[in-house]
């Protein structure tokens, strides 16, 4: 317990991003079975047509465009951000 207290910001950032890398084929994988579930939820919300329509519409693009960017880099990113973030 007392590691964790006297754990560098760098340490930190370390464990964090390899734990993001380990989980990116399943998070992979969940985006794209909840596109079914999200459609049907965003459909019951009281927005207009066009606003659905062009809401189903992304999800033709997302799930590919949002596996592209798991892959490419996201731990380096993320640990960019957080480390920056952990810093102020």
């Amino acid at each position: 317990m007392g590691d964790r207290r006297t754990m560098s910001l760098d340490a930190m950032a370390t464990k964090g991003e390899s734990k993001l890398n380990a989980k990116v084929g399943s998070m992979q994988t969940s985006y794209g079975a909840s596109a079914s579930r999200a459609q049907t939820n965003y459909d019951a919300l009281p927005f207009g047509p066009t606003r659905k329509s062009n809401y189903r519409s992304a999800w033709s693009f997302a799930p590919s465009n949002y596996s592209a960017k798991v892959t490419a880099g996201i731990g380096a990113k993320w640990r960019r951000n957080w480390t920056a973030k952990m810093s102020e």
